[in-house]
């Protein structure tokens, strides 16, 4: 864990004035008052919504030992004042401080869906060799990333794999000339965001922001199967892609795959081929696995490691995670959705055998194309009529498929629609009673993932 001495603080850019002790150290940070625990140096964030420099004396008489803020206010012995421009911008170069001062090799990576994922995939590959620190959750923001250096980063980190997310232009540029990855990858570019960024041609602009900071000698990967991520390719001389195209620098292509036993990948990249067995059934993972593989082979990682680490692999909570209740099995991938990631997983979904149903969230942060992309939507469904039984729509603008699939005589009477996931909630538990294959998609918002909680508290209890 980092440790932060107030004569290390001094030296950082944006310092205006230090009062109090100069004796502490720091091994623990907060930037809400309310979970301070004890001896934390608080952040006072300064945001449209709140101040945290009017909440700067609350913390320290709960516990914090000292405070980076804007405001000066009185302290008692033993505490650390850290007078700053800007609390936002300092807590930025004390992270690229760390980093500066540590040898660990720095892999970013970013996409419009399974960065996350991707994320937990290559360092829990590259944890069985190497000391490897991992952006904690899902910290990906210009706040969230520097917050996770100082909260997990360590002096003996040898890889650091860092996901970058963005709504907004500029945020991953930022963390890229901060963090100065040797290895960049872009996973997919898809229909997401779209609210701040406008179109996907705003998408691409904001994700390629990560090469802002690469090394010289650094090394690019991107998703050959994306037709989006294959383009940026084109502004680039040196770059490996990756994918199930023939054309793809590191190939995979699948040899076998079911719900109960998984995945066969067989992997070449002209030289040698080889075969990993894998615990992953859903095709967005596969795509999250081939990433990770990838990106752990432009590392430097030998292939016979990078099996053994596979094989352990399993999908995590809320992402894909396979739940079984009573006779009943949940296919849980209530993390977050867009459009591609929902058709796919209906995809895989049709190929589980007996009764079906689907719940599915409403698609958050589509800006003013939402009504249109739930419409179009509908169609995924409609392919489905001899594959599943029913499907509950939940949420905001799911109202526009439930619509036009209740219209269909086919349809009519297997559809429903559900304006929260509170008012749902009965009947979900119903339908656990019955001998059925259930999954469940949605955007974090819809909070469908609460569904899920209950029922693994139940089965704890």
């Amino acid at each position: 864990m980092v440790k932060l001495s107030v004569d290390f603080l001094k030296r950082i850019k944006g310092v205006k004035k230090i009062i109090g002790s100069r004796e502490n150290e720091f091994s623990s940070f907060a930037y809400d008052s309310r979970l301070i625990k004890g001896g934390e140096l608080f952040f006072a964030f300064k945001t449209d919504k709140n101040d945290g420099n009017n909440y700067i004396e609350s913390a320290l008489k709960k516990g914090a030992k000292g405070y980076i803020g804007q405001k000066e206010i009185q302290i008692e012995n033993g505490f650390t004042g850290i007078i700053v421009d800007d609390t936002h911008e300092f807590l930025y170069n004390v992270a690229k401080e760390i980093l500066r001062k540590s040898s660990a090799k720095v892999i970013a990576l970013t996409g419009s869906a399974g960065k996350t994922t991707t994320k937990e995939f290559l360092a829990f590959i590259l944890e069985g060799f190497y000391k490897t620190f991992k952006t904690p959750k899902n910290f990906n923001s210009d706040i969230g990333v520097p917050l996770g250096i100082l909260e997990k980063f360590e002096e003996e980190t040898e890889v650091a794999v860092f996901e970058l997310g963005t709504n907004r232009f500029g945020e991953i540029e930022k963390n890229s000339l901060m963090i100065k990855p040797d290895i960049a990858a872009i996973l997919n570019i898809l229909r997401t965001h779209l609210e701040k960024l406008g179109t996907v041609e705003g998408v691409i602009r904001a994700k390629e922001e990560i090469f802002a900071g690469l090394k010289k000698d650094g090394k690019i990967l991107l998703n050959f199967d994306n037709e989006f991520t294959k383009k940026i390719g084109d502004k680039y001389r040196e770059k490996i892609f990756f994918g199930m195209s023939e054309e793809a620098d590191f190939r995979f292509n699948i040899i076998k795959r079911d719900l109960l036993n998984g995945t066969r990948l067989a992997f070449t990249d002209g030289k040698e081929r080889e075969i990993f067995q894998s615990n992953i059934f859903l095709s967005t993972h596969i795509e999250n696995l081939i990433a990770a593989i990838s990106l752990a082979k432009a590392l430097g990682l030998k292939s016979k490691k990078i099996m053994e680490r596979v094989k352990l692999l399993k999908p995590y909570i809320h992402r894909g995670e396979i739940i079984k209740i009573n006779n009943s099995l949940i296919l849980d991938d209530s993390y977050n959705s867009n459009p591609d990631a929902l058709k796919l997983i209906l995809n895989d979904f049709k190929l589980i055998k007996g009764k079906k149903i689907i719940i599915v969230g409403e698609i958050l942060e589509l800006g003013e194309k939402s009504v249109q992309i739930h419409k179009e939507v509908a169609s995924y469904f409609e392919e489905l009529k001899d594959k599943v039984d029913k499907i509950y729509f939940v949420q905001g603008d799911m109202i526009y498929p439930y619509q036009i699939l209740r219209e269909k005589k086919e349809w009519s009477e297997r559809v429903f629609f559900y304006d929260s996931y509170k008012e749902f909630r009965e009947r979900f538990f119903s339908l656990l009673k019955e001998d059925v294959s259930i999954l469940i998609k949605g955007s974090h918002g819809t909070n469908l993932y609460k569904l899920i909680e209950e029922v693994k508290d139940g089965i704890e209890k």
